[in-house]
């Protein structure tokens, strides 16, 4: 339940069901924590997570940790290489890593889980920070599988982030003031439908396919 206390988390950033061994998982950013019940609410453990992140997914035998760029003084500061995935067996023990972010981009968080993960039969679609492209994790492999071209309205954002010298934390938004359009911060595929949004300007734009 929540709480501070011994078997409790203190907040609930996200959760994902183990099919594997029927536990469910809780990410704790507070506790930093990764705690395991049972099925039935039953307290199980609680580990220390390999990074912390925005959100994560459990896939076949497998958990995709997404940390969207997330690094400040308190949360993956001793990350000396920052990777935006990072894939764990069921106990948390690391297996690979994807999406290596620039040091110039720490920090700089568009999006937020769980719309940045869309889980659909066996794959994973991500959103990648700062990116046009949209990624699929499928048996142990992540791919590009869709780019997204917003013609006159695309943002270079490696020159912009180079002349922005404000909190990173705010770099997405400052992009908007811009004129540019931010790439997809969610995206969701159920059987032959695709969803995704994306900002330009004041404006959010929803497109089906």
């Amino acid at each position: 339940k929540l709480g501070r206390g011994p078997e409790e988390y203190a907040h609930m950033k996200d959760f994902t069901i183990d099919k594997i061994n029927n536990q469910v998982l809780i990410m704790d950013l507070v506790k930093q924590k990764i705690h395991f019940y049972g099925m039935d609410g039953t307290f199980l453990k609680s580990e220390d997570p390999p990074v912390l992140g925005l959100g994560f997914r459990f896939i076949n035998d497998e958990l995709l940790f997404y940390l969207g760029n997330l690094y400040n003084d308190q949360l993956n500061a001793g990350e000396s290489e920052f990777y935006n995935l990072v894939v764990t067996d069921t106990q948390l023990r690391e297996k690979r890593r994807f999406l290596k972010v620039p040091n110039k981009f720490k920090g700089c968080i568009q999006g937020s889980a769980p719309s940045s993960l869309s889980c659909y039969e066996n794959t994973i679609s991500i959103t990648q920070p700062l990116s046009n492209i949209i990624y699929c994790y499928k048996n142990g492999s992540l791919e590009s599988r869709f780019e997204i071209d917003f013609g006159a309205l695309a943002c270079d954002f490696d020159a912009e982030r180079d002349l922005y010298t404000g909190n990173p934390s705010t770099f997405a938004p400052y992009l908007r003031t811009r004129g540019y359009s931010l790439p997809p911060s969610r995206f969701f595929e159920f059987k032959n439908l695709i969803y995704f949004d994306f900002k330009s300007v004041d404006e959010t734009y929803f497109v089906f396919l």
